[in-house]
Formats: C-alpha cells, structure tokens, sequence
C-alpha cells in the first residue's frame, strides 16, 4: 500500500504545482503525493508538508492548519518560498524516505566557493564559544572555517 506525502496550505495552485513536480519523482515508490484541501483527506500520512503562504489570508488559513494538525498529533513540516525553493525544500524531505542522501542546501551551487565568515566581524555566540573551546582544547582550525 502506498502512503501519502500531504501538501496542505492556502495557496491551491501552489499545493497542485508542488504536487505535479514531485509525482514523476515518486513513480516506482511506495509513496504518493496528494494536495489536499481538507482534513478529511489525510489518510494517515508519510509526510506532512504545509505550504507558508505571502498573504494575509493564507497566514490565517495556515494557522488553522497549524492548530489543527498539533491538536491531531500529526507531525509537519512548513515549506517557504516560491515554486523552485518549495520542491527543493520538500525532496530534501522526502529524499530520505527514499532511502535517498538528500541534496545538500548548496546543491546547484557549481564550482561556487562557500561563503565564510570574517571572525572579527562574527559575534556569534555559538561560533566564538566553539572557537574558544577548540583553542582550549589544541584543536586550532583556520579561523576562517567557523
């Protein structure tokens, strides 16, 4: 039996493009992605994707969503953003359910070198303490890496 990946939100054209792009993906897969529109419609699913929306109404909408699944116990995942960075953000999900290493953030990037920070300029918390505890420790790393 298949289960289901749910896209949930305001925005019902989004949710069906989202949906359109990701099925050619899961044939041969024991999953299926569905748009639904309401709660009727979930049938015990793999994975819940809630679409954010930019408006208004779709902020209250997806807040409905919100309380609804938190009262329901059904955990959720929110994806932001336009059309490229929704159905990047969901097969990074759903990679893994695969079986599949999900693509990294810098997927795309090309021979693009990461951006690093400039430690002087920081003032990270986290960074400074983990700098800090390295050079406690004899584990001097470049600077630059953190």
């Amino acid at each position: 039996m298949k289960q289901q990946i749910a896209l949930l939100g305001a925005d019902r054209a989004g949710r069906q493009a989202l949906a359109n792009a990701l099925a050619p993906r899961l044939q041969g897969t024991s999953f299926f992605v569905q748009a639904v529109e309401d709660s009727s419609q979930l049938q015990s699913p793999a994975l819940v994707l809630l679409l954010a929306s930019s408006h208004a109404h779709g902020d209250e909408e997806g807040l409905r969503w919100r309380e609804w699944l938190v009262q329901a116990g059904i955990a959720f995942s929110v994806l932001h953003g336009e059309a490229q960075a929704r159905l990047d953000g969901a097969w990074r999900l759903i990679a893994p359910l695969l079986g599949l290493a999900a693509p990294s953030q810098d997927a795309g990037a090309g021979a693009k070198s990461r951006w690093t920070w400039s430690c002087d300029k920081c003032s990270d918390p986290a960074c400074e303490h983990r700098l800090f505890q390295d050079l406690l420790q004899g584990r001097a790393k470049d600077a630059g890496s953190y």
